[in-house]
């Protein structure tokens, strides 16, 4: 005790001893790094840091990053300076010197002219003061001035061989550090300084003295210069680092750092909560503001705040390092002691009695429990100054100067829970817990013990609070209000008519009540029978939404009030509700329930969250901090719909009439919630009074007419003092159309219109008849359109009928034995019939594009099968010619497309089949690989044939172009179809082909499709009989088709595969019977007519079950879908050759 009161004289002038407790800033705070190398305040008031991320601008709540993308490629900054005209100068790691100017846009590097040792390499320190040169430290460690910005860099001789420090004083004088002394700059040039031992060798650091001069540092020994004469000396484990504007020093010493005021040093604690937790703090630096915060620097541990007003309040943590505290982490109870002095019932299982002008604690006696996940302990003093605790089931009393204690059991409902135990000055003891509420007399026999619910109070609430008034009436909390003790009925009664529930209640020394409930404080009156409200403060008053749980009355009557979010403190009278925070210099934020108590000298001492006790001098809070700095941030305007930033360092904001959504944005500087800050603006000459923005730090105009608008603009913390307004004039210019020969034209321009507009109105009179009639016209040939792709469609299907039979008798003779001559002609007769067949699909296809319905199928399949079934297609062909036909894939074989094989085999074979026919000879090339990032198909068709010109390349996809019209039609043949078909298939699924053609160097075609890749699809196995025709021979088939021609073809078509057939008619009642297994194999038209059904439906009803093979000779994309929809398993569009024909039979029998 007497070592404490020792270290800590100068607390006993006070009812509470002074601790600064500097609290560490994170990512929380607003700052991303702990790697802060240099710190200046600018004339606005924002704070520039030089970290190893980039240059930080931090306002006290959050921080702006400048980096590489504003110029600074290299972010690791070694020193930082700002000039009075608020350039900040930063020295870099390796890019040497960087100036940030005013317009905060980029970063300007040195030009050539500048030294090279300040334009690269590291920049070591940086100096200047308000009206002196701008002195640099450079890469080859010599010191270099610029005199002013347009002037030229000096090199400046130190008579040293290397400069290693720099400082500025309070009067602007430099002073330097080299490696042969300290040098003071005067007369123009540097001098010798120092008259301190060890002043002329090597001078690692240097710090100005705001009294006067400045300290130096040897590395051995740590002195002081002014004027060159040796002012003072300390030890080298001290190293000054800031005097304050009260005075006090702070210096850094081996074990910590120490505030000396006078003659008295004293212990900062310092708890990192980031950073090596192994490593002690050390500062290297330290800055105070202009609102008196201070502003440590620790190259391990980042920045440190120590708020102005840290006076205010004191964090008392748990005892150690020589520190004052308390002797466990967690406080479990409090209790004003008689004496002056505070109980305080700790975690680690101890009670103790504090000074709180010391911080000196003596323990006197041992606790039930303890632990961190101890409940709270209910504890007072009765008015003999014997302690009353109740803890873990025991009721214990304790006297003090007796060094007496007592312990009662109070059972099993208290040994898990917590309590609340209050003394009544008839010497009684109340005790309450969530399941028991017991009174003790003052000699320890225990006269009650029920449940809430039996004495008139909610069942099971937990922190409930019991008070004893100093007329010994006995209060307590509920979930419905406020409760007395009723003596004559044995019971709490309700104290209010209707209520809501009570968190906390203290009394005022005018013995009005003050009642806590949810967003809320109450002031209350009891008459002895009934409570009257006299005060409610809610947040219409300026009350937070919050639900303190914590509260007493200090002796001039104002309530303070603890919670999560901090101290609330309400002046009554005044009807000021301020919450104090950070912003305001508490050092901690939550105050935990129920533990919030007032002693005897009227200090305040509460058990926070965060460990330990905060002690609260009322007198000495002041109930307005200074006044904050308020900046304007930006103005951004939309003109000629582009947004825009203008700059806002100057009064006068020039502004065009035509700007839209002019946004003025302001920044309140410092610490605080900025859900509590509030703004308001006013435009005179528009707003009649301030208008309140709450937390919005934005005021948006839609417009603003031609003229001067002059913009105020205040803010400030909760209901702190605002701040001084801030004020730009903005100036709108007119727009021409606002001055007088503006108008002129206008006028001018009017009449002109009035003319034009008759005019106009004629126009577009015949526009809309025009339209009308084009309208008319589209229609007309819509319908047009319309007819003729019926007319196709009709003709298509006619001339498929005679075809089918051309060509399967065609195919039958060439099947019988023939001589060359005879094969030639039939084999001539079969291709004429296909091809004209061929010029009836490409008009299909082209009036289909032409009235927009075209049909793609989306079905998966595999390119690889795709290529090898065209190349099995087009070799017979190509070795025919004697061309060599080439395919090549870079495709994954187990790769498949999502698309339209039919369409796509379409392309290839016209684009293949054009190839084939235009070489005379040489070879065609066939390649197909994934498109573009692997995604899609590329196919590329190429040639060695005759080649094409520019001119012919330009018209090759019209239609019913070719080439060289004259000799291509003579020569090949063709529609000019084909390729004009082609393309515009390959645009419908999304695609393109692209044709490279030189004459005599062959043709190159590319066709780009982006289809989806799709997971391969599963299949069947293929059975034998899906892979032998053999399976055909003597397959029953029964034909029905109207045709008698058609039929006998396909009759004899189907019996050149081995089947028996059956030809029968489109009278059901001429058909030949049978059970179902009659007939294999049913093969039908299905648009025939079978009596008033189609064919499908008729023949699934007559023969279930037997597989149903379609013919039809109609061309339209539908005619498939509408045949398997009827239930058909096969499809052939006739003429049909002996392959297809081969491969729907196999199809039918693997269903079969």
């Amino acid at each position: 005790m007497a070592l404490m009161l020792g270290c800590w004289p100068w607390a006993l002038l006070a009812s509470v001893l002074d601790l600064p407790w500097p609290r560490q800033l994170g990512v929380i705070d607003g700052l991303p790094t702990t790697g802060i190398h240099a710190m200046a305040e600018d004339a606005t008031g924002y704070l520039w840091m030089a970290s190893s991320e980039g240059l930080l601008r931090f306002d006290g709540r959050r921080s702006r990053v400048w980096g590489d993308e504003h110029g600074l490629h290299d972010t690791t900054l070694h020193a930082l300076h700002v000039d009075p005209a608020g350039r900040v100068w930063v020295g870099t790691a390796s890019q040497g010197l960087l100036m940030l100017g005013v317009d905060r846009r980029r970063f300007e590097r040195a030009g050539a002219q500048v030294p090279w040792a300040v334009r690269s390499g590291t920049i070591h320190a940086i100096a200047g003061g308000g009206g002196s040169p701008l002195w640099v430290i450079g890469s080859d460690h010599r010191l270099y001035m610029l005199p002013a910005l347009d002037a030229r860099w000096q090199l400046v001789d130190a008579a040293a061989d290397s400069v290693t420090a720099l400082a500025i004083d309070h009067v602007g004088r430099l002073w330097v550090g080299t490696s042969q002394g300290v040098r003071r700059f005067a007369d123009g040039r540097l001098q010798r300084a120092g008259t301190a031992q060890g002043a002329d060798g090597p001078i690692q650091a240097l710090w100005p003295d705001p009294q006067g001069g400045i300290h130096a540092s040897n590395g051995v020994r740590t002195w002081g210069e002014a004027m060159g004469r040796r002012s003072g000396s300390v030890s080298a484990s001290g190293r000054p680092l800031l005097r304050s504007a009260d005075g006090a020093l702070w210096t850094q010493r081996g074990t910590g750092l120490y505030l000396t005021r006078g003659t008295h040093r004293q212990r900062v604690p310092l708890r990192p909560l980031q950073g090596p937790s192994t490593r002690a703090v050390e500062m290297y630096a330290a800055v105070q503001d202009r609102h008196g915060d201070i502003w440590f620097l620790s190259r391990a541990h980042g920045v440190w705040r120590l708020p102005a007003r840290w006076r205010e309040f004191t964090a008392l943590p748990m005892a150690g390092d020589g520190l004052p505290g308390i002797r466990s982490h967690d406080v479990l109870a409090l209790a004003a002691a008689a004496d002056g002095r505070l109980w305080v019932a700790g975690s680690q299982g101890r009670l103790q009695r504090l000074d709180l002008r010391t911080g000196a604690s003596s323990a006197h006696l041992d606790l039930p429990h303890a632990g961190p996940s101890a409940q709270p302990v209910g504890m007072a003093e009765d008015r003999q100054q014997r302690l009353w605790i109740a803890s873990a089931g025991q009721l214990t009393r304790y006297d003090p100067a007796r060094g007496e204690v007592r312990r009662w059991s109070l059972g099993g409902s208290f040994n898990d829970a917590g309590a609340h135990l209050q003394t009544c000055p008839d010497g009684t003891v109340w005790v309450a817990g969530s399941g028991q509420i017991q009174h003790w007399s003052a000699q320890g026999r225990r006269q009650l013990a029920q449940s809430p619910g039996t004495l008139g109070l909610s069942a099971s609430m937990s922190g409930r609070q019991l008070l004893c008034s100093r007329d010994g009436v006995l209060w307590a909390t509920d979930r419905d209000g406020l409760k007395t003790w009723d003596t004559s009925r044995g019971r709490f009664v309700p104290a209010e008519p209707t209520g809501s529930a009570v968190a906390a209640m203290a009394e005022a020394d005018d013995g009005s009540l003050w009642l806590s409930r949810q967003d809320a404080l109450e002031q209350h009156r009891w008459d002895g029978r009934v409570l009257h409200r006299l005060r409610r403060f809610e947040g219409a008053q300026g009350y937070p939404l919050l639900r303190a749980e914590a509260l007493v009355v200090d002796g001039q009557g104002i309530v303070w009030a603890g919670a999560a979010r901090g101290m609330v403190r309400l002046v009554p009278e005044r009807g000021r509700v301020r919450v104090l925070g950070s912003a305001d210099g508490l050092p901690v934020q939550e105050v935990l329930a129920h533990r919030l108590v007032r002693l005897g000298t009227g200090v305040l001492a509460a058990a926070v969250r965060e460990g330990g006790l905060l002690l609260i001098e009322p007198a000495a809070v002041v109930e307005q901090g200074p006044t904050p700095v308020l900046v304007v941030n930006a103005v951004r305007v939309e003109r000629k719909g582009t947004p825009l930033t203008l700059r806002t360092d100057a009064a006068t904001v020039p502004l065009a009439s035509s700007d839209r959504n002019i946004q003025v944005a302001v920044n309140l500087l410092g610490p605080g919630d900025a859900d509590r800050i509030q703004h308001r603006f006013r435009l005179e000459g528009h707003d009649p009074d301030w208008v309140e923005t709450g937390p919005v730090a934005l005021r948006t105009f839609a417009r603003l007419p031609a003229g001067e608008h002059r913009l105020a603009v205040q803010a400030r913390h909760g209901d702190g003092a605002w701040s001084a307004p801030a004020e730009r004039l903005l100036q709108v210019a007119p727009g021409w159309w606002e001055m007088a020969a503006g108008q002129g034209v206008a006028l001018l321009t009017a009449a002109l219109a009035v003319v034009l507009l008759g005019r106009l109105v004629t126009y577009a009179l015949r526009q809309r008849a025009a339209l009308r009639e084009a309208r008319m016209q589209r229609c007309l040939a819509e319908q047009a359109s319309a007819r003729r792709t019926r007319f196709l469609r009709r003709l298509g299907r006619r001339i498929r009928i005679p075809i089918t039979i051309i060509a399967g008798w065609s195919e039958l003779l060439l099947q019988g034995p023939l001589t060359p001559p005879q094969r030639a002609r039939a084999d001539s007769l079969r291709r004429a019939g296909l091809h004209l067949v061929q010029l009836v699909d490409d008009a299909l296809d082209l009036a289909s594009i032409e009235a927009g319905r075209l049909q793609l199928d989306h079905v998966a399949f595999s390119p690889v099968v795709l290529l090898h079934e065209l190349h099995a297609l087009m070799s017979p062909v190509a070795d025919a010619k004697h061309v060599q036909l080439h395919w090549s894939s870079r495709l994954d074989p187990q790769r498949w497309l999502l698309g339209d094989p039919r369409r796509l085999r379409q392309i290839l074979l016209n684009l293949v089949g054009n190839a084939v026919k235009f070489t005379a000879q040489g070879r065609v090339e066939v390649s197909i690989q994934a498109g573009p990032q692997g995604q899609g198909l590329q196919l590329v068709v190429a040639d060695t044939g005759p080649g094409m010109t520019a001119a012919q390349v330009q018209r090759l996809f019209q239609r019913f172009e070719q080439a060289d019209e004259a000799a291509t039609m003579a020569r090949h043949g063709g529609s000019g179809l084909g390729l004009a078909i082609s393309r515009e298939l390959a645009q419908a699924m999304g695609g393109d082909i692209t044709v490279d053609s030189r004459p005599g160097l062959g043709t190159r075609f590319e066709v780009q499709l982006p289809l989806e890749t799709t997971p391969q699809p599963t299949t069947a196995p293929a059975t034998h009989a899906e892979t032998d025709g053999a399976a055909l021979v003597g397959t029953t088939i029964l034909l029905l088709l109207p045709d008698p021609d058609i039929a006998d073809v396909v009759a004899a078509l189907l019996r050149a595969q081995g089947c028996r057939v059956v030809v029968g008619c489109d009278d059901p009642s001429a058909l030949p019977g049978g059970p179902a297994g009659s007939w294999q194999l049913i093969a039908t038209d299905p648009d025939l007519r079978m009596g008033d059904a189609l064919a499908g439906t008729w023949l699934a009803q007559r023969w279930p079950g037997v597989p149903r093979l379609a013919l039809t000779p109609r061309a339209d994309a539908d005619a498939e879908r509408d045949a398997m929809a009827a239930g058909f398993t096969a499809f052939v569009r006739l003429p049909l050759g002996d392959a297809a024909l081969r491969a729907a039979l196999l199809q039918c029998r693997a269903v079969r």
